[in-house]
C-alpha cells in the first residue's frame, strides 16, 4: 500500500468541540464572503467595467489582477507562520473591504473626467483590492487545514461550495431584478454598497473561528529553503503542474463569457447576471454528490470526469447559435452543466491540494500553490483579451458553424484543456480508485440498468 500522506498522521491542534464550532463559523463566513466577492470581484464587476467604457483587453487586465496579486504570497508566508493565519487573514480582509469603497466613486469620475479616467481608476482600485485579498489567500488554507480533519475535507469543501452557490444564486437573482431596465451606472452603487456591507459582516465572523497560533521562529529564518521546499517535493510539483495548466484554461473564461452572452447572444445585463444564478444552481445540485463521493473514492478520478464534461461544454459554447431558441434552451443547459462540472473540479482539486500539503510547512506550500496558479491565471485572461480583440469583426465558417471572436476563444480553450487532462495522470494520490472504476460505478451501470428497465 502507498504511504499515507503527511497531513493524515498529524494531530489536529483543536478538540472535537472546537473543530465543530470552527467549521460552523467557516460556513457562515463563506456566505458573506461569497456575497461580497461575487459583487465586488465577480461577473457583476465585468458588467460594470463594460458599462463605464472598458475595452475587452482592459477587462482582461482587470480579470488578471486577481491571480497576478499572488506573486507576493512568498513574502507573506513567513508572516503567516510567525503571527498565525487568522491574524493575517483579518488584516487582509479588513483592508480589502476598505479599498472596495473606492468603487463607489467611479460614477462621479465618469461624469467629471470621462470613461478613460474611470477605467484606469477601476484598474488601480482592483489592483490594491486584490493585493489586500492576497493576505487572506496566504492564510486561508493553513487555517482550514488546522480546523478541518483530513477525513471530512471533501465533505466540508462540498458544504462550503453549496453555501457559496446559494449565496451567488441569491445575489445574482437580486441583482438581475435590480438591473432590469438599467441604462446608467446608478444601480451599481446600491449593488456595490451591499457587497461592501457583506464584506464587513464576514470580518466579524472571522473572530469566531479558532485561531491557529504562530511560531516563535524568526520571520526570515531559512526563508529561501522554506520557500523552495514545495518545488523540491516531486509529488507536489506534479500537482502544481496540473493546477497551473488548469488555470491557463479556467481563469480566462468568466470575463469573456460575460461579454459573449452580452455581445454575441445579445442578452441584457439582467440576463447575464441571471446566467450566473443558473450556473450556481447547477453547481448546487451536483455538490450534494461531489463531496461525499470524492471523500469515498479519491479526488483524481473525479478531476478526470469533470475535465471531460467541461470539454464537452466548451464545444457546446463554440457552436452555440445566436437565435432566441438557443438563448432559452441551450444557454441554461450549458450554464447548469458547466456549473456542475466546475463544482466537481474545484472540490476535487481543493481536497487533493489540502491533503498533499504537510502540516508543518503548510504556509510555504499554500503560498507556492497560490503563486504558481496565480501567475497562470493572470496570463489566461490577457491571452483571452488578445484573441478576442484580434479576431473582432472576423467570422470563420466551419461547415454550418460560424465562429466569431468569442467562439474562436472557446475553441482555443477546448484545445488547451488537453494539458490538464494529460498532466492529471502524473499526480500520485494515495488510496484512490481509477477513473474507469468510478465511471463504471456512477455512469455505465446506472445507464445499463435504465436501458434494461426501458426494454422490459
Amino acid at each position: 500500500m502507498a504511504a499515507t500522506p503527511p497531513s493524515a498522521n498529524v494531530r489536529m491542534p483543536f478538540t472535537s468541540s472546537e473543530r465543530r464550532h470552527g467549521i460552523r463559523s467557516f460556513l457562515v463566513f463563506a456566505v458573506f464572503n461569497a456575497l461580497c466577492f461575487e459583487i465586488v470581484g465577480g461577473r457583476i464587476l465585468y458588467l460594470f467595467a463594460r458599462q463605464i467604457g472598458a475595452s475587452a483587453v482592459q477587462i482582461g487586465i482587470v480579470a488578471s489582477l486577481l491571480p497576478f496579486a499572488g506573486v507576493v504570497l512568498f513574502g507573506v508566508a513567513p508572516f503567516v507562520r510567525r503571527f498565525g493565519p487568522r491574524r493575517i487573514l483579518l488584516v487582509g480582509w479588513s483592508s480589502r473591504t476598505l479599498v472596495a469603497c473606492g468603487l463607489l466613486t467611479l460614477p462621479t469620475i465618469v461624469q467629471r473626467y470621462g470613461s478613460s479616467c474611470a477605467t484606469h481608476s477601476l484598474i488601480v482600485i482592483m489592483a490594491v483590492f486584490y493585493l489586500c485579498r492576497t493576505l487572506g489567500l496566504a492564510s486561508w488554507l493553513p487555517l482550514v487545514q488546522g480546523v478541518v480533519p483530513p477525513r471530512v475535507r471533501g465533505k466540508f469543501i462540498g458544504k462550503q461550495m453549496i453555501i457559496v452557490s446559494l449565496s451567488v444564486i441569491f445575489v445574482s437573482v437580486l441583482t438581475a431584478i435590480y438591473l432590469i431596465g438599467a441604462t446608467d451606472l446608478s444601480p451599481f452603487l446600491g449593488i456595490f454598497s451591499f457587497g461592501i456591507l457583506c464584506g464587513a459582516i464576514s470580518i466579524s465572523v472571522l473572530f469566531r473561528i479558532p485561531s491557529v497560533e504562530g511560531t516563535d521562529e524568526p520571520i526570515l529564518d531559512d526563508f529561501w529553503g522554506k520557500t523552495l521546499l514545495p518545488l523540491r517535493d516531486r509529488e507536489y510539483r506534479n500537482f502544481l503542474l496540473f493546477a497551473v495548466s488548469l488555470q491557463l484554461v479556467a481563469a480566462g473564461l468568466p470575463p469573456f463569457m460575460v461579454l459573449f452572452l452580452k455581445e454575441s447572444l445579445h442578452l441584457p445585463s439582467s440576463g447575464v447576471v441571471f446566467f450566473t444564478a443558473v450556473e450556481s444552481f447547477g453547481a448546487l445540485l451536483s455538490l450534494l454528490w461531489w463531496g461525499p463521493a470524492i471523500d469515498r473514492h479519491g479526488s483524481k478520478p473525479f478531476m478526470g470526469l469533470a475535465l471531460l464534461g467541461w470539454g464537452a461544454i466548451l464545444v457546446l459554447w463554440a457552436v452555440m447559435p445566436s437565435d432566441p431558441w438557443a438563448r432559452f434552451t441551450l444557454v441554461p443547459f450549458a450554464a447548469m452543466a458547466g456549473g456542475a462540472f466546475s463544482a466537481g473540479l474545484i472540490t476535487a482539486n481543493s481536497r487533493l491540494n489540502m491533503n498533499l500539503i504537510p502540516w508543518e510547512q503548510n504556509a510555504s506550500y499554500a503560498a507556492a500553490s497560490q503563486m504558481c496558479t496565480g501567475l497562470a491565471a493572470g496570463i489566461s485572461p490577457l491571452i483571452g483579451g488578445l484573441i478576442v480583440r484580434s479576431m473582432e469583426g472576423r467570422v470563420f465558417h466551419c461547415g454550418p458553424v460560424a465562429l466569431d471572436n468569442y467562439r474562436v476563444f472557446f475553441v482555443y480553450s477546448f484545445l488547451m484543456l488537453s494539458l490538464p487532462i494529460v498532466l492529471r495522470t502524473r499526480i500520485n494520490e494515495h488510496r484512490v480508485e481509477s477513473m474507469r472504476t468510478v465511471m463504471r460505478r456512477y455512469l455505465l451501470l446506472p445507464l445499463s440498468r435504465w436501458a434494461h428497465e426501458r426494454m422490459e
